[in-house]
C-alpha cells in the first residue's frame, strides 16, 4: 500500500494532472490509516476468536461481528479520502480518485478479508464471508 501503489502514480501508469511529489505524503498518511483501520480491525477478530467461549448459539452471532468489523476498515478509507481531500482543495492538484478508492479497497482485502478468511481460529474459521470455500480449496 505504501510502496507500490505511490510507485503506479509516481510512474505514470495512472495519470495524475500535477506533480505528484504535491500529494505523495497526503497519500501516504491516508495509505497507513488505512493500513491501520484494517489490521486493527483483524487483531480484534482473532483476539474474539480466543476470547469467545464456546457455544455454538454465541459464535454464529460474530458473523455479525465480522461484518461490523469490516465498518472500521471502510471508515479507514473515508478518513484516507477526507486526508487527500485537503491538496485537492487547497491546490491545482488532480488525483484519480477511483483508482484510489480501488486501491484502498484492495488494502482492505489483504489486511482484512484475506487474513481473516484463511487463519481464523476454529470456532470462528467459516464465518467471515468466502472462508468455507477458501479454506476447501487450499485445504486448510
Amino acid at each position: 500500500m505504501m510502496v507500490l501503489q505511490p510507485f503506479i502514480y509516481d510512474q505514470g501508469f495512472i495519470a495524475v494532472d500535477s506533480d505528484w511529489s504535491d500529494i505523495n505524503n497526503y497519500y501516504t498518511t491516508a495509505a497507513i490509516v488505512v493500513f491501520a483501520a484494517s489490521v486493527a480491525a483483524t487483531i480484534i477478530w482473532c483476539v474474539l476468536g480466543v476470547v469467545v467461549p464456546y457455544e455454538i448459539d454465541k459464535v454464529l452471532q460474530y458473523q455479525l461481528v465480522w461484518w461490523l468489523l469490516l465498518l472500521l476498515p471502510i471508515l479507514g478509507i473515508g478518513v484516507g479520502l477526507f486526508i487527500l481531500n485537503i491538496p485537492l482543495d487547497n491546490q491545482d492538484v488532480t488525483l484519480n480518485i477511483s483508482a484510489t478508492i480501488l486501491f484502498f479497497f484492495n488494502g482492505v482485502i489483504w489486511l482484512y478479508w484475506l487474513p481473516t478468511a484463511t487463519s481464523s481460529l476454529g470456532k470462528f474459521r467459516n464465518l467471515p464471508p468466502g472462508a468455507n470455500l477458501i479454506n476447501n480449496i487450499f485445504g486448510g
